[in-house]
C-alpha cells in the first residue's frame, strides 16, 4: 500500500527493479556505450531516475516501460 506520493510498495518496487533489469540485459547485450566501464555508474541512476517516473502508475505496463527508459537513454545520447 502507497502512504503518500512518491512512495512505493515493496511489489511496485519488485517490479521496477525487475524492469531495471530487463533493461541493463539489453544494453549489455547489443555492447552498449552505456556500459563502458567509464558510463556504468551513470548510466545506473540516469535509467532509476527515469524509473522512478512511473512509481505513481497505478499498473505498469513493464513493455512501455522499459521502451520509454530505453528512448530517453537514446535521447539523451544524443544531445
Amino acid at each position: 500500500m502507497q502512504n503518500h506520493p512518491g512512495a512505493c510498495s515493496p511489489e511496485m518496487l519488485g517490479s521496477l527493479q525487475g524492469i531495471f533489469d530487463a533493461i541493463w540485459l539489453e544494453l549489455e547485450s547489443k555492447h552498449s556505450k552505456h556500459t563502458f566501464p567509464w558510463n556504468v555508474q551513470a548510466t545506473r541512476f540516469r535509467i532509476a531516475h527515469y524509473l522512478l517516473d512511473h512509481v505513481n502508475e497505478g499498473i505498469l505496463d513493464v513493455g512501455g516501460v522499459k521502451r520509454d527508459v530505453l528512448l530517453k537513454l537514446e535521447q539523451g545520447e544524443s544531445r
